[in-house]
């Protein structure tokens, strides 16, 4: 399944601690991202302390190239970005932080088995329409990107960046998206975007530039840039077995391919395969004791021992694709006095047991002979 569109809640503006919203829809896959920028009270400062059940996945700090210079307006920032895997959260989040003259945070989400995730910064420090150059990171077909950037000045509210784009030599990108534009007057001022795309085509390890179109006063459009690559990531299941397979619950969200030989049984309790399962297996047993739910094809190779009528399904197995059987000739050891000789008492007993193994007679029923 394809990585879900990034989604972001609403973000939290303040000079001490913060609260943002999770966005709606949070499920069970995937991962949360936490985005904080912050102006300092004073140049070099501000710091944020983790959230619990959060990871700082990197920061820049002290960029904009104010130097030391701090105010309305103006002054370096610092950007930080936390994650940590999704489980339906819901809410808001508490975020602390101390010596901000003011911070905005936004939480993003997306959906689906992640693979990999790379995050680097950049910085612009010329104002004006927004280009940065970024460090090299892996990017391929299939990746979600999300950017953005912190800015010292709320000139414009709420619309002053358009045009968002970001350019990475033999790769193709879908179109930009952006997704929020934080923009507050608290304290000294703060601003900023973020933009969303996907990459169409190509693969290679490249630099990125960010850019947008600003309006309004630009003079102070400058600071931290961020990149984040989000890659999926693809589930696939091996399968060798001696004895049972499962003692309680497999589950193969990917795909099986297996050859299993089991002397005892397949599934003592339930075996549940939601890709595709291709076996070539011998039993000398039977295969379900209880539920065998197979959602894709299976293939079983009897070699003697095995009633296909009745032992296959000896509780509801159900095969939801398609279901093949092999009969394969009985692996039987005749005694060598067939065909030469009449038999006496002592060949009775191992003859029956021939019968039996071939099917021909119940064991029980041999043995009253």
């Amino acid at each position: 399944m394809a990585l879900g569109t990034p989604v972001f809640g609403t973000p939290a503006y303040t000079s001490t601690n913060g609260s943002p919203a999770y966005p709606a829809g949070v499920g069970a896959t995937g991962k949360l991202y936490l985005i904080v920028a912050q102006k300092p009270s004073a140049a070099g400062g501000g710091t944020v302390t983790t959230p619990a059940g959060w990871t700082l996945k990197g920061e820049t700090l002290n960029k904009g190239g104010y130097g030391t210079t701090i105010g309305a307006d103006v002054g370096n920032l610092n950007l930080r970005i936390y994650e940590r895997a999704a489980a339906s959260q819901a809410g808001t989040q508490a975020v602390s932080t101390a010596g901000s003259s003011v911070c905005w945070m936004i939480i993003g989400y997306v959906s689906g088995t992640i693979d990999s995730d790379e995050l680097v910064f950049g910085e612009d420090t010329s104002g004006g329409s927004v280009s940065a150059a970024l460090p090299a990171v892996d990017l391929a077909a299939g990746d979600s990107l999300i950017w953005g950037m912190a800015i010292p000045t709320d000139v414009t509210t709420p619309s002053q960046f358009s045009a968002h784009a970001l350019a990475a030599a033999g790769l193709t990108l879908a179109t930009a998206t952006e997704v929020a534009e934080p923009d507050n007057a608290t304290g000294n001022d703060i601003g900023g975007f973020i933009a969303r795309s996907v990459v169409n085509s190509g693969a290679a390890t490249v630099a990125p530039t960010v850019s947008a179109t600003a309006t309004g006063t630009t003079t102070n459009v400058r600071g931290p840039v961020f990149l984040l690559r989000i890659r999926e990531g693809a589930a696939a299941v091996g399968l060798v077995a001696s004895a049972a397979i499962a003692d309680a619950t497999d589950v193969a969200t990917g795909s099986a391919q297996a050859s299993i030989s089991i002397a005892g049984v397949t599934a003592d309790a339930q075996d549940a395969a939601s890709g595709s399962v291709s076996s070539v297996v011998a039993v000398a047993a039977a295969i379900g004791d209880s539920t065998d739910t197979v959602d894709g094809a299976l293939l079983v190779q009897s070699q003697g021992g095995v009633n296909l009528d009745a032992d296959i399904v000896d509780a509801p197995d159900a095969v939801v694709g398609t279901l093949a059987i092999e009969q394969l000739e009985p692996q039987i050891s005749y005694p060598a006095w067939i065909g030469e000789r009449r038999p006496d008492d002592d060949d009775l007993l191992p003859l029956l047991a021939m019968l039996h193994q071939m099917e021909v007679l119940p064991w029980q029923a041999s043995r009253h002979a």
